[in-house]
């Protein structure tokens, strides 16, 4: 399946096509109502919770990609959700459950996935925003997910060229067409360059978790490096006429940004492009 550029990617959009510049304050933090600012901050979240549920990044992202596409369509009429981040999670899950069910690839495939997705969900979209179940999981169960999905995009048995692409489209939401043009390639080349990436893990079966203590700091070194290249593709422009690509660069210090929180930097030495003089 090709991948897809819409809801998931930077260019996400209102329906206007224009930002509404409307900001409202949940749990202590101001959010903005602004769809595409709202699916790339929960963007990683909620393509790592629906890819530990599924076992399988390709079928967790489009899930996410499906709960956006209908955000598009009911949160300009029923207003943005409270929790943006557990209504986009729990209306991947059911449709994530309706395409397992279309599907029917197999009998066993579907019992495994409605174990993993923990109960059973009715059929049907879920239009409603005050109707979708909240995501109780704990905080440090999604940060676990989170480690997860960006792990195994870096993982050393991909080419390390693919891993930043992979790295952009899975954790930081970019749509396929600009990370190709920031590697300028054509867009189907990169798309078939992520579907092969991830067709790769599930089927060379790389894990999906964070990696154990003893293979760590290994691993962490090699997504360091992943988000050094993104750095280095925004900051030194090999090729176009911008020198300097700040949307990468960007991307860049937010991953690092998110990385130290996630793994206290005095407790495994993270660092990035931010933190040096």
């Amino acid at each position: 399946m090709p991948a897809r550029t819409g809801c998931g990617g930077a260019a996400a959009t209102s329906p206007a096509g224009e930002s509404t510049g409307r900001h409202r304050e949940h749990a202590g933090t101001v959010l903005s109502d602004d769809p595409g600012e709202l699916f790339r901050a929960h963007w990683w979240p909620a393509v790592a919770t629906l890819t530990r549920l599924l076992g399988d990044l390709e079928a967790g992202e489009d899930a996410v990609q499906d709960a956006c596409a209908l955000a598009l369509t009911v949160w300009p009429r029923e207003g943005t959700p409270a929790n943006p981040k557990a209504w986009l999670i729990g209306v991947a899950r059911h449709e994530a459950v309706d395409r397992i069910r279309r599907e029917r690839l197999r009998a066993g495939k579907e019992a495994e996935a409605m174990r993993g997705l923990g109960r059973e969900i009715p059929a049907g979209p879920r239009t409603s925003a005050a109707a979708v179940p909240g995501v109780t999981a704990p905080a440090s169960a999604l940060a676990e997910d989170q480690l997860g999905l960006i792990f195994a995009c870096c993982h050393p048995a991909l080419d390390p060229a693919v891993r930043v692409g992979l790295t952009l489209r899975c954790v930081c939401g970019l749509s396929t067409a600009d990370i190709a043009a920031a590697f300028l390639v054509p867009e189907p080349t990169m798309a078939q360059r992520l579907v092969r990436a991830k067709r790769k893990i599930r089927q060379a079966g790389i894990s999906l978790r964070m990696p154990e203590p003893p293979g760590l700091t290994e691993r962490l070194d090699a997504v360091l490096r992943v988000v050094y290249l993104v750095f280095t593709q925004g900051h030194r422009a090999a090729a176009g006429p911008a020198l300097v690509r700040g949307e990468l660069c960007d991307q860049a210090i937010a991953l690092s940004r998110a990385l130290a929180a996630l793994l206290p930097a005095r407790q495994h030495g993270v660092s990035g492009p931010d933190c040096h003089p």
